[in-house]
């Protein structure tokens, strides 16, 4: 009776571990557990996939963001584009971005709710006649992404790290080399992680 307990156990055993492994070796999609506050119960977090073209996207994606919202936005009439609201040349947003909360919305579908958060606080924007506002200030970029050649460079599962190398569109000038964290924030997707500068 003894023997035949001992391999019942040695069974279980090997079938447990056959079940954990068959687990790790599938192509599902990365799935990661997070406790939740409170108690002991786990929620499963599925993540979608990254890769170097999603990533390179997602970059492209966000720098269309950062350059709308240096420029005002895109919905911006003819007046509100020539007519400086101030002496040091304050324009008014367009009507999608002209309170904190629209901005905050509009770049949180690209960043972080971390980086949206701190570029808004170091950016010189201030309220003029119940609508936000901001510099002109010229901007410009001699990088040409559209050859930039990227690789991976850190993964934490959650958190990525791209590298890519970005060659100039002028031939004297080297190619430069800009790392990249992304994040997946659940119900939302991958966003940008680094400084909107870094986009440049």
């Amino acid at each position: 009776m003894r023997k035949r307990k001992s391999f019942l156990i040695v069974l279980l055993i090997a079938t447990g571990g056959l079940t954990s492994c068959n687990k790790h070796a599938s192509s599902e999609p990365l799935r990661q557990e997070i406790s939740s506050s409170g108690n002991n119960e786990k929620t499963e977090i599925q993540i979608e996939k990254l890769n170097e073209k999603d990533a390179l996207a997602l970059r492209n994606k966000a720098a269309n963001h950062y350059f709308n919202v240096l420029d005002g936005g895109t919905d911006r009439t003819a007046q509100q584009k020539s007519t400086p609201l101030t002496e040091d040349y304050f324009y008014n947003f367009c009507d999608d971005l002209d309170t904190i909360d629209k901005l905050t919305a509009y770049l949180e579908e690209v960043f972080t709710k971390e980086i949206t958060a701190d570029f808004i606080k170091t950016s010189d924007f201030k309220m003029i006649n119940n609508k936000l506002s901001y510099p002109s200030l010229g901007w410009g970029s001699l990088s040409d992404w559209e050859k930039a050649a990227v690789k991976l460079k850190a993964d934490e599962g959650n958190v990525k790290t791209f590298e890519f190398t970005v060659p100039s569109v002028e031939e004297s000038m080297n190619d430069e080399t800009v790392s990249l964290e992304y994040k997946y924030v659940p119900q939302k997707g991958w966003r940008v992680a680094s400084r909107p500068s870094k986009l440049m």
